[in-house]
């Protein structure tokens, strides 16, 4: 093979001072074998993350569900509100890249779960493999309409801002509200109870003053909600229990109107879409 280098008649060492390239298609050669370092799994077909070769960094799932816009009317609805929508809390907050950079609150893939979750009570919308998740939101874009989607996100993160405040918020880290799981949380919440949706359809998420009230006194500082907002699993059932008591505390009657037969849905544990 042109361009190979070889070592007392064998393939040269896989070690990074001896990996030399190939002249084939820019293969290198490792542990004997040709791989392609830039070849993606989705590239291949598969719709798995592609799998980094030693010494290089993994390529991050926001950049795969970047690159995947193109394919779904959900993920480019996310991606222009978040860059194009001046009226959007979160414009220029979400982070499509490799790495979050200054002045990003969350990541695509914490909104797009976010988006699922919100809009759970018709769609699947709970789902942790990336390639299901996607379909699901866009199976909503159906139901609800791409206006009315897009609408009820921006909803979502002006009830954040006005009960807790996003625009002032310049460390995320301090941020409880913002976190992923907690995000993930408060929109189960509200999807999963009645009182949240225009009726009869229940497409259009609607917040009336009091409960915005009463929501906006939850305490996100306490210890323990600190502590469950960055945790999965059983944490956020917790979580969710102390949202939804807290809402209902000091109600005898108009107490909100639970989806679930028994009154509180399971979690899973949130590992990153795959």
């Amino acid at each position: 093979m042109r361009g190979l280098w070889l070592r007392r008649g064998k393939p040269a060492s896989f070690s990074k001072p001896q990996l030399r390239k190939v002249s084939v298609r820019g293969l290198w050669l490792r542990r004997g074998k040709l791989i392609n370092p830039q070849l993606s799994l989705p590239d291949m077909g598969f719709s798995a993350r592609p799998v980094a070769a030693q010494g290089q960094t993994r390529v991050s799932v926001n950049i795969l569900i970047r690159n995947k816009r193109t394919e779904s009317d959900a993920l480019l609805l996310l991606y222009s509100l978040s860059h194009t929508d001046k009226t959007f809390v979160m414009q220029n907050r979400v982070a499509w890249g490799q790495n979050m950079v200054r002045g990003e609150l969350i990541t695509a893939l914490q909104i797009l779960k976010t988006m699922g979750r919100l809009h759970g009570h018709k769609i699947a919308g709970s789902n942790n493999k990336l390639d299901l998740l996607v379909a699901a939101v866009d199976r909503g874009v159906d139901l609800f309409g791409i206006q009315i989607m897009r609408e009820n996100v921006k909803a979502f993160f002006d009830l954040i801002d006005e009960c807790w405040g996003i625009r002032r918020i310049h460390f995320r880290e301090g941020a409880t509200y913002i976190k992923g799981n907690f995000l993930f949380v408060l929109a189960r919440l509200l999807s999963d109870h009645h009182d949240f949706w225009k009726q009869p359809d229940e497409r259009r998420l609607f917040i009336e003053a009091p409960l915005r009230r009463k929501l906006a006194q939850f305490p996100i500082n306490d210890p323990q909600v600190v502590q469950l907002s960055g945790s999965s699993g059983k944490a956020q059932e917790v979580l969710y229990m102390l949202m939804l008591n807290h809402l209902n505390r000091g109600k005898t009657t108009k107490r909100l109107s639970s989806r679930n037969a028994g009154g509180m849905p399971t979690f899973e544990e949130e590992a990153e879409a795959a």
